[in-house]
């Protein structure tokens, strides 16, 4: 388990699709090496439901490599995606199309920040520790758009949003 004074990220299938077309491995390898070495130590992680979004075979030998990074759905984390919906849904903050595919990861991402967090389940909005940040490239929800973006929840959360930079910049890394 990470030292619990040090931030975890909850990283999204779009954060992991803008590393690998962005940041290719080829030219940025220490990059991919300290995230994966983040993975490793527990202090980054990727819903499995977030992983299952990034299709290109490029992930599949470096999720190998880390597969301490990825989180396995566990009835704890159902539990958590559960109470999200309770809460968001009434808020208007709805992610997911129930008739589609797509996104479908993106409860999962913030689930997991809130799980990780140690959040009261009978109100997420409750016991923010401010220990997991969660990583994504979404942009808020554009006006008038049935559906909210991870930014919106994690803002209705209180969690922080960042992209690769930001990371960098808290973990001091520099290539």
């Amino acid at each position: 388990m990470p030292d619990s004074a040090l931030p975890v990220y909850s990283v999204d299938a779009s954060a992991l699709i803008e590393m690998k077309e962005v940041y290719p491995g080829a030219v940025f390898q220490s990059m991919w090496e300290f995230i994966g070495k983040l993975g490793d130590q527990g202090r980054l992680v990727v819903a499995e439901q977030a992983k299952s979004e990034c299709h290109d075979a490029v992930f599949a030998p470096w999720f190998a490599a880390h597969s301490e990074m990825v989180y396995s759905f566990s009835t704890e984390l159902g539990e958590y995606v559960k109470a999200l919906h309770a809460e968001i849904i009434p808020a208007g903050l709805p992610l997911i199309d129930a008739a589609s595919t797509k996104n479908q990861g993106d409860p999962f991402v913030v689930a997991l920040s809130l799980l990780l967090e140690g959040r009261d389940l009978t109100n997420l909005q409750t016991g923010a520790s401010s220990t997991c940040r969660v990583v994504t490239y979404e942009r808020n929800r554009n006006p008038g758009a049935r559906l909210a973006k991870i930014r919106d929840v994690c803002d209705y959360y209180g969690i922080d949003c960042l992209k690769w930079p930001d990371v960098f910049q808290l973990e001091s890394w520099s290539c």
